[in-house]
């Protein structure tokens, strides 16, 4: 079967589809995946963080929905083009690629086969030097707008990286942050932003003003824990990468919960051609208690759960949409993507 074929289930807005990638330092894997670009042109990007102290494993992988591997580029360094710390991944109007780097307080831009173009690294005297930026999204205007985590604001850009504006500041009222993450923006370039020490989701208009929160409660049958990413479905509902509670929830634009996804991973076309390959591991494996279920009813925390269910997401930082509304949902600490289908409704 065609892995990009649907198996269609009613009443949900997202099915699961399949899992993309596998643990590697280099070549075709992942190195703690931070976030995912899945791009217009049907290249998925892919921003590698690592934790070897950098040197290895920093990257950008390049593959498609098939798990076909293109190669890599943005390799660990501080000259033009190199990457320390990548975060944030987008793609510009012309199809470029936009990479955060949160240690060298920069974007760096590459056009899709990951040739250097250009960076965009505001001077102190600006007013608008980054410190640690961790998510970036464009508007239908071709402006950007980035989560300039550190400093506790979204700082505009125009196209050609000339800054524009900025709003935020620290602080938990209304408006303000506390480490912002995940930013995107809606068909009317609303702004939405993952106010992660907050524990809410901010909505901002075109321009910056605030219009309201998403936090969840008793009433509304959700609560956030240091949210990292959100994403708007074609429906207008929310979808929030709940770091804290490793999950992904999708919220009503009314604010009230509709569908919570733990993760349903399976064997990856990478990691299967591994197992094929290792046939004692892979006997060893059948043996193995992989979904240990019984550590949810012994009163452990949502996040000692999914280190012991493989399939549960394990750090989700970031939810990305296609252009066909598939969700990729980029699991960090298991090295891999998991990808759902949007079920129209």
């Amino acid at each position: 079967m065609d892995p990009i074929e649907s198996k269609q289930q009613k009443n949900v807005p997202f099915q699961y589809l399949l899992t993309i990638g596998i643990v590697a330092m280099e070549g075709r894997g992942f190195e703690y995946p931070i976030d995912t670009l899945p791009s217009k042109n049907g290249v998925i990007y892919v921003t590698n963080k690592s934790r070897n102290e950098g040197v290895r494993g920093v990257r950008i992988s390049m593959l498609n929905l098939k798990s076909e591997y293109f190669g890599e580029f943005g390799l660990f360094g501080d000259q033009d083009g190199l990457l320390t710390s990548p975060s944030g991944i987008a793609e510009d109007q012309s199809g470029n690629v936009l990479v955060l780097d949160e240690a060298l307080n920069r974007l760096t831009t590459y056009n899709q086969d990951g040739t250097f173009i250009n960076k965009w690294e505001p001077s102190t005297d600006s007013g608008y030097c980054l410190s640690g930026p961790s998510s970036l999204t464009v508007d239908s205007n071709g402006d950007v707008f980035v989560s300039d985590t550190g400093n506790h604001r979204i700082v505009k850009f125009d196209k050609n990286g000339l800054v524009m504006s900025s709003f935020g500041g620290e602080g938990s009222a209304p408006g303000k942050f506390k480490y912002p993450w995940g930013i995107t923006t809606d068909n009317h370039n609303n702004i939405y932003v993952s106010d992660w020490g907050n524990d809410r989701i901010q909505l901002f208009s075109s321009d910056g003003i605030y219009v309201r929160s998403y936090k969840g409660t008793i009433h509304n049958n959700y609560n956030l824990n240091h949210p990292s990413s959100v994403q708007i479905d074609p429906n207008g509902n929310l979808i929030i990468a709940d770091w804290g509670n490793e999950s992904i929830k999708i919220v009503s634009s009314d604010d009230h919960l509709i569908q919570e996804l733990r993760g349903e991973a399976t064997l990856s076309v990478w990691a299967q051609e591994f197992m094929d390959s290792n046939r004692e591991e892979y006997d060893a494996r059948k043996t193995s208690n992989l979904d240990n279920l019984a550590v949810e009813g012994d009163g452990s925390s949502r996040h000692t759960i999914s280190a012991h269910v493989e399939k549960y997401f394990w750090g989700p930082t970031s939810v990305k949409l296609d252009s066909n509304s598939r969700l990729y949902v980029t699991d960090s600490n298991r090295h891999r993507i998991q990808i759902y289908e949007w079920i129209s409704t």
